[in-house]
């Protein structure tokens, strides 16, 4: 579980509840993440699953679409760099940041991760486009990640319960900023478990998604920039 609260143009919105299910699979990510405003109400409704992202957003009375196995755009050199799957990945994984081909150990060095303890271990690697990220050299805590298109910062460690893994510090906060546009994601992490989703699960059904108006997520973003 965790709150999200999305900043456009610098102008914070209310932050809403949100539920996350998320399942690895040999086809791919499925991922569920439904957000509530007060008294329970639908704010958005997200489901990534088979090379989709769908995105329901009542307000708009649409769900937009995306085909997360194409690459993200940077606006400013026109190269398409990375595909949405991996940078959705990239952001409640970070550890997925080290799985990327021709990565190396780098220097620290102008690295926007902060770290007082002074036990910082980065990386790099082009394979994907440029993504630079940092971690303790102690426990493989991420402190932040780089990329063509965003910056990710992570801090904290949210309350675990029984079902857990204990060599996993996840974060209890992670923030991302998008370059291009005018828009900053909080994710505040109020409790995590692993392995206990079923990819199976009725909750990543495309159906509810697919009855509804379509439209291209290109339409949302291009309001945002």
């Amino acid at each position: 579980f965790a709150r999200i609260q999305v900043t456009v143009r610098g102008r914070k919105q209310p932050s809403v509840r949100c539920a996350v299910k998320w399942s690895h699979t040999a086809y791919g990510e499925r991922m569920r993440v439904t957000g509530s405003g007060p008294f329970g109400i639908t704010v958005f409704d997200a489901l990534l699953r088979d090379n989709l992202l769908l995105l329901y957003i009542p307000s708009h009375d649409a769900v937009y679409f995306v085909d997360i196995c194409h690459g993200m755009r940077n606006y400013k050199t026109g190269h398409e760099i990375g595909s949405i799957a991996a940078r959705a990945r990239m952001v409640l994984n970070p550890w997925s940041a080290l799985n990327v081909p021709d990565t190396s150990q780098a220097q620290c060095a102008g690295f926007p991760g902060t770290d007082p303890a002074g036990d910082m271990v980065c990386f790099i690697s082009q394979g994907e486009g440029m993504i630079r990220s940092a971690f303790s050299s102690l426990t493989l805590t991420p402190y932040a990640i780089e990329t063509e298109v965003s910056t990710i910062k992570y801090t904290g460690v949210p309350g675990q319960p029984e079902r857990t893994l204990p060599c996993v510090l996840y974060p209890s906060s992670i923030t991302v900023q998008l370059k291009d546009y005018a828009f900053i994601l909080e994710i505040k992490v109020k409790e995590a478990a692993f392995n206990t989703v079923s990819p199976e699960q009725p909750a990543f059904d495309t159906l509810p998604f697919m009855s509804m108006r379509l439209l291209p997520l290109e339409m949302l973003l291009h309001s945002l920039r």
